[in-house]
């Protein structure tokens, strides 16, 4: 199945017998795409409160040493690589939401770049396509606001598929070592990443069984990763207990929405049916009988999307069987998805630019939606405002209730850091009681005890989480203390609750 590449002068002699207006006509619908992305990033809330999971990555970045964030990534269940390009960003730029928040927006824009620059020379058609779904992905555009490994990830995504394309044209050793380093690249970004790079070592050695002799050693490019690995498992199998996840398995209902997510939204299969339909027709017209197979992707840009389908396909099956996934996990396929349906649009419109313009449109029109309820998206699970109401008090003490099912798991130094996050940034340090009460103990009782006379008690909760305290026995702190005064920074199902002392309020 390995293509050998065009020459660059006869690929752009071809493109000039199919006719450049197409191609431009298509630029332009790229470009408006790009124009919409860059207007989504807007709606991104850069300057929004830190949800939760954000100020884990605050609270690494603000470690003082190298060898203190490494004990933290170590005590935490999230791969390395994102933990530590962020200690070493707010060395420079501090810890603000706006600079945490920065990178990932930077990923996101280079992103649709860098898809475009890999495919460009010999499949100009599919690196627009393949670049504008990239740009209008929605959860790309939410994950280019998060202070998380994601938007991060989509691009380490993008650069393993060009390298792994490059790979499955001429495996020699180097161009496997690249491709080797790229996977384990992705993979030290966020585990499930190791999905795709299995696939794609099982099509590589179904394709070049033969050539194994010459790449293999391209493997041990790996050692590093997996030296970390072998480093983190013990943690990692901490995480894995019984009762820690905090995950449900998936249904069988829920896998459209699912396999939806690599698209933006299940709506897109429908459009995708419609754009495909519409090409085949609209080819067919104005092919006349004529074989022109004008930029048709190669055996190799195909298998490059079929590695992702087949890694999202594993992720979802082991999903079904464990609690072990949530939709974002899937984001490492995403880019390879949208690539098959580049590919998948080529094939069936040929040189008609209409069908891949209609599917940028659409794309578009998802994106505008987004944009549109972008605003009223609050970032609820957020405990920054409670913690500015908190300072106000100036307590001492702060008692701090991740109410979670990995709360039984976490390191209590880790809590503490996480929890007193906001008082640290904002120069007001507080002694920060991490709690991890048995399942006997009456949390609200340990809570205004842990604060004691002049403390704070923060306490974090999502009732749709199983094993979550505050769903058998909500908080009654004033009950307990009277002295409390308390406001619920949070709105149903997410509980942020704050109490200080009513004599300090």
């Amino acid at each position: 199945m390995t293509v050998v590449p065009l020459p660059i002068r006869q690929a752009n002699a071809r493109e000039t017998t199919t006719g450049w207006s197409g191609l431009h006509k298509l630029t332009g619908f790229a470009l408006a795409a790009a124009a919409v992305s860059i207007a989504g990033h807007f709606y991104a809330g850069l300057n929004d409160p830190l949800f939760l999971d954000e100020v884990w990555t605050g609270a690494f970045a603000s470690e003082h040493t190298l060898s203190a964030v490494t004990a933290q990534i170590r005590n935490d269940s999230n791969a390395p690589i994102y933990y530590y390009l962020m200690f070493f960003w707010a060395k420079a730029f501090g810890v603000s939401n706006l600079s945490l928040r920065l990178p990932s927006l930077l990923f996101s824009l280079i992103t649709p770049a860098a898809a475009w620059m890999a495919l460009r020379t010999r499949w100009p058609s599919i690196a627009l396509v393949w670049a504008a779904t990239l740009a209008l992905w929605t959860p790309g555009l939410e994950f280019s606001g998060d202070a998380r490994c994601y938007a991060l990830l989509m691009l380490a995504a993008v650069l393993n598929g060009a390298a792994f394309l490059r790979a499955l044209e001429a495996p020699t050793l180097g161009r496997s070592a690249v491709w080797v380093a790229s996977a384990c690249l992705a993979v030290l970004i966020h585990y499930d990443a190791a999905y795709l790079a299995v696939a794609e070592a099982a099509i590589m050695l179904a394709l070049h069984w033969r050539r194994v002799p010459v790449f293999w050693p391209s493997a041990l490019v790996a050692a590093p990763a997996l030296g970390w690995i072998a480093y983190h498992a013990p943690r990692l199998a901490d995480f894995a207990r019984p009762g820690a996840a905090w995950y449900d398995r998936l249904t069988i209902a829920q896998l459209p929405a699912s396999l939806g997510f690599l698209v933006g939204a299940s709506v897109m299969f429908p459009v995708l049916a419609v754009v495909l339909i519409l090409g085949r027709l609209l080819a067919g017209r104005d092919a006349a009988g004529s074989t022109d197979q004008t930029e048709e992707a190669s055996g190799d840009l195909w298998m490059v999307g079929m590695a992702a389908l087949a890694a999202a396909g594993a992720c979802l099956a082991v999903a079904v069987a464990k609690p072990t996934f949530t939709l974002r996990y899937l984001t490492p396929c995403a880019p390879g998805a949208l690539l098959l349906i580049a590919c998948a649009v080529q094939w069936a419109s040929r040189r008609r630019w209409e069908p891949k313009a209609l599917l940028i449109a659409a794309f578009a029109g998802l994106a505008a939606l987004w944009m549109s309820q972008a605003p009223i998206r609050p970032r609820v699970y957020s405990f920054e405002a409670a913690s500015a109401w908190l300072r106000v008090a100036r307590p001492s003490t702060l008692a701090f209730f991740w109410d979670h099912p990995n709360t039984t798991i976490e390191a209590p130094d880790q809590l503490a850091l996480v929890g007193g996050f906001f008082f640290r940034r904002a120069g007001q340090p507080v002694s920060v009681v991490p709690l991890k009460p048995s399942p006997s103990v009456d949390v609200s009782k340990l809570s205004a005890a842990a604060a004691g006379p002049d403390g704070a008690i923060l306490w974090l909760y999502d009732t749709r989480v199983h094993d979550t305290r505050a769903r058998a026995a909500p908080p009654r702190i004033v009950e307990v203390d009277p002295g409390f005064v308390c406001r619920d920074f949070g709105s149903a199902p997410i509980g942020i609750l704050a109490c200080r002392r009513k004599s300090s309020s």
